[in-house]
């Protein structure tokens, strides 16, 4: 036997074997990590995945050493390899594709419990080896026995690491965790910390507690109960009761574990932040670890800011402190700058609504100057003005290049000491009325400024003058700044032309000086300022192409204002037009031009005075060499865009028959011909004319009787040519407009309702305008002679201006 087993190893099927149980290994460790991730995820057994795993190779274990003992290691070898294999490529692969999905890390981190079942697993297997080796006998296979039992045993009944938790919890607690106040939670943060031995976290995220008085009396009787993150957050807990809270942490000596405290919104006055002074901020005695506070919309004041002031003088682990809208006032400002002074680890202060005006602002300067912590400040909605701002701007960001006295300077809190570093990365001073001094003032620091990444400078009553000499450093010297927010503020539309200049010029500058959604509210003047300033053609070039000025104004707004002067200009961005790739883009542009920015629903026909319905040809045009540049040079490519209007297109098989298509491109260019007649001119009238539109738009309407959007163009077709003094006539006398109505109607609106053809409603609309509109007399003359019109209108147009209505009772 055991020479058979040693010539084995000679045979690559051997090793093939032992390499299939070391993979099987592997795989089980992968499928442990897979039952981990699901364990947490969906409330499975962490061991699932090796108990599967098991299961799956135990018949092939048997199998394995029945064949032994029958002295065939071959081909137990070869049933456990192809057993293996099988395991290995769906475990390993399937838990490789959890753990990286599941973890941001994408790497594999195992439990301790994962662990030790896979050190059982890893001794289990030397059993099946050692028979392969030394042969089978019936202690190896009791052994081997045992070992499967002990592994199933262990896996099923020892329980996962939050069982245990919960369960350790409720004992401690009286077997529940329900103290009951709203909403109130202390939360435990979860950091990915790599660390040589893994210690079991405290997790009491989400739980109730509800009734702070029994909660904190429970507290201080364990001493065991630790928080990384203390959030109590506009809940009304009272002073008393959160003093309490704060005894019970400091009498086990907790504070070490608490990273971040959240405490906004709850009231809290001068003895909380003197007790988070004495017993977390600056007791010398504590092993606070606390990173981050945050104290908004309490009511600390001066005083209690005094005393968190003394306390950072001389802490070295608060990262982040937050103070927004406590009533510091200028004094609690001062108290904060004389300590800030010795401070070298804090990097993040807020202080919005906190009424510290210029002297506090001015204070702060002064105390944080040359500061190689802080990293943002944020003084929104301070009455922080001109003063204040350039104090800011002088010890924070750069000297202002100003020639003032070393009074004035002093008595402002500007220092001038050239050993100064400056290290804030980001400013927040929204809100707060600086105006164009405190903009100028921040843009002459900013020139030599290498360090401000963003500045926010919202609602700060900065006109145009400011915004220029910010926008003007940043084009000249300043290439960190990153973002700058103007929003709200008065640039003007030199302003904001310079602004937009600036951010399209340079990459990875974010300005925002206007809401992108707010709709800009130019006057004619203005918007031809900003044509003047980029030039028709470059206008034209770059909308075709899908760019836009927008914040600075929408391109609807711009093209309504624009006129194309240049016959050359013109004739360039045509041929740009004619192009496939631009067709439908450029029509879109012509028809905004044509239309002067006016969208087609803000000119309803029913808006309008009687003596407004006439639509304005230009008569004083006599031909087509007196047309101004754009109409002449469409008047000259006229023949081509009809060409495309008049293609021929096949038809689509379909459910209900033969289906012939429109397209976008012809139902563009029916809209561009439609705005030609609002910005009309006889020669072009004439070569509509010339050209038969009118005749293919009225056939239109039985061609496609299904294209809802068509029969309103059509419509509005006939309704424009209506009001044209050179098309009417054409209308009723050559095309026949009254024998195509009534043709139409007649065959539409003696047809049941759910049987007439889409463009009924638009019929009546037709008739609607013919019937309204004050003709000359000629065109009276016709109406008045034509028997088959008046019997129409008095029969047929009424019976269904009848059944409409009754639509509706």
């Amino acid at each position: 036997m055991v020479s058979e087993i040693i010539e084995e190893f000679t045979n690559w099927t051997y090793f093939n074997g032992i390499g299939s149980f070391i993979l099987l290994v592997v795989a089980s460790w992968f499928v442990g990590e897979g039952g981990e991730i699901l364990g947490n995820k969906y409330d499975a057994s962490i061991i699932g995945g090796l108990v599967i795993a098991w299961l799956n190779t135990a018949p092939e274990a048997i199998f394995f050493v029945t064949s032994l003992h029958s002295n065939n290691p071959r081909f137990a070898i070869g049933a456990v390899c192809g057993s293996t294999i099988v395991v290995c490529t769906v475990a390993l692969g399937a838990c490789l594709w959890i753990g990286t999905r599941a973890r941001i890390s994408n790497t594999i981190t195992l439990q301790k419990s994962v662990k030790q079942q896979c050190t059982i697993l890893f001794f289990s297997v030397l059993i099946p080896l050692s028979i392969a080796i030394f042969g089978f006998n019936i202690i190896s296979c009791l052994i081997g026995i045992f070992s499967y039992i002990w592994f199933l045993w262990y896996s099923i009944s020892k329980p996962t690491n939050k069982d245990n938790d919960y369960s350790s919890k409720k004992e401690e607690h009286g077997g529940h965790l329900e103290v009951g106040f709203e909403e109130l939670q202390i939360k435990n943060e979860i950091e990915e910390e790599e660390e040589e031995e893994e210690e079991e976290e405290e997790d009491l995220s989400y739980y109730d507690l509800g009734d702070f008085d029994n909660y904190v009396t429970a507290l201080h009787a364990d001493p065991k109960v630790s928080f990384p993150l203390i959030k109590i957050t506009n809940q009304g807990v009272s002073e008393r009761s959160f003093l309490r809270f704060m005894d019970a942490m400091t009498a086990h000596d907790r504070w070490h574990t608490v990273k971040k405290m959240q405490l906004d919104g709850n009231d809290f006055e001068v003895a909380v932040s003197k007790k988070l002074a004495t017993d977390v901020l600056g007791n010398p005695h504590s092993s606070s670890s606390l990173t981050s506070l945050d104290l908004k919309w309490n009511i600390i004041g001066p005083d209690g800011t005094k005393s968190i002031a003394e306390a950072l003088a001389n802490n070295t682990t608060l990262i982040t402190l937050n103070l927004d809208g406590n009533e510091l006032g200028e004094e609690g400002a001062e108290h904060l700058a004389i300590s800030l002074v010795n401070n070298s680890t804090l990097k993040n202060l807020e202080l919005k609504d906190n009424n510290i005006g210029d002297e506090g602002a001015i204070a702060l300067a002064q105390g944080l100057s040359g500061s190689k912590s802080i990293a943002t400040l944020d003084l929104s909605n301070n009455s922080i003005s001109t003063e204040g701002s350039q104090a800011l701007a002088e010890n924070l960001i750069g000297p202002i290049e100003e020639e003032d006295d070393e009074e004035e300077n002093a008595e402002q809190g500007i220092n001038l000491d050239d050993d100064r570093t400056y290290n804030l990365q980001t400013l927040v001073l929204n809100g707060n009325p600086i105006f164009d001094e405190g903009a100028m003032a921040i843009a002459a620091a900013l020139s030599t400024n290498t360090t401000l990444l963003s500045l926010q400078l919202r609602n700060c009553s900065i006109d145009e003058d400011g915004c220029l000499a910010l926008a003007s450093v940043l084009s000249d010297t300043n290439t960190t700044l990153a973002e700058m927010d103007l929003n709200t503020n008065t640039p003007g539309v030199q302003g904001e032309i310079t602004l937009n200049d600036l951010m399209m010029g340079q990459q990875g500058l974010y300005i925002e000086w206007k809401d992108p959604n707010e709709a800009s509210n130019w006057d004619s003047d203005e918007i031809q300022q900003i044509i003047e300033h980029y030039g028709t053609h470059e206008i034209l070039s770059n909308i075709l192409r899908g760019f836009s000025l927008v914040p600075l104004i929408e391109n609807y707004k711009l093209l309504g204002a624009l006129e194309v002067e240049d016959e050359q200009v013109a004739e360039n961005f045509l041929e740009e037009v004619m192009v496939d790739e631009f067709l439908l883009s450029g029509l879109d542009m012509l028809i905004t031009i044509l239309r002067q920015g006016i969208e087609e629903s803000e000119d309803d026909i029913h808006e309008l005075d009687d003596n407004l319905i006439p639509l304005d040809e230009n008569d004083w045009v006599d031909g087509a060499d007196q047309l101004p540049p754009l109409h002449k040079v469409l008047y000259n490519k006229f023949d081509r865009i009809v060409d495309l209007l008049k293609v021929d297109v096949p038809a689509w098989d379909s459910t209900h028959g033969a289906f012939k298509p429109l397209g976008f491109t012809r139902l563009k260019i029916i809209q561009f011909i439609n705005a030609l007649l609002y910005d009309s001119y006889i020669p072009l009238n004439e070569k509509l004319i010339e050209l038969e539109i009118p005749q293919y738009f009225l056939g239109l309407f039985e061609e496609y009787p299904y294209n809802n959007f068509l029969h309103r163009e059509v419509q509005m077709f006939v309704r424009n040519c209506l009001r044209l003094n050179s098309l009417k006539l054409k209308l009723f006398k050559d095309y026949k407009l009254l024998e195509w109505v009534m043709d139409l109607c007649d065959k539409q609106w003696t047809k049941p309702q759910s049987e007439r053809s889409e463009f009924s409603g638009h019929l009546a609309n037709v008739v609607q305008d013919i019937l309204r509109f004050d003709f000359d007399d000629e065109i009276r003359e016709i109406l008045s002679s034509n028997n088959e019109w008046a019997k129409f209108i008095q029969e047929t147009y009424q019976n269904y201006v009848t059944q409409e209505a009754s639509k509706f009772n």
